[in-house]
């Protein structure tokens, strides 16, 4: 490993760290922010690189998977009934969640907020 990766590698476990305390707090990112003496553009930079690194450390990991558009293979399955009805199958793991045109989209989106970091 260069140093120049060395010294990405421990700004971004610093950065992943300042991440973790801010979320422990429970405090808003501008109350914490103001608090620590960090600008909020700061601190949105740092998490935006945060971010990229695991995107592209899920990317490395699947390589090789088939994948179909933005949707991790096996994750998510849309299929359409017969009767003209559409529904939407996600499945992460043994976990089968249906959804149709009825479904809250407002739980839906919370269930999956839910699971998302699970995976």
């Amino acid at each position: 490993m260069t140093s120049k990766q060395m010294a990405q590698k421990v700004r971004m476990e610093q950065w992943a760290q300042i991440m973790r305390t801010r979320r422990e707090s429970g405090q808003s990112v501008r109350v914490w922010c103001a608090e620590n003496g960090i600008k909020e553009k700061t601190f949105y930079y740092w998490q935006s690189k945060i971010r990229q690194a695991a995107c592209d450390q899920i990317a490395k990991q699947e390589e090789g998977l088939p994948r179909t558009g933005l949707v991790p293979a096996g994750w998510a399955q849309v299929t359409a009934k017969a009767s003209g009805e559409s529904t939407l199958t996600i499945e992460i793991g043994s976990i089968r969640i249906r959804a149709s045109q009825n479904t809250d989209m407002d739980l839906l989106g919370k269930v999956c907020q839910v699971l998302v970091p699970q995976c």
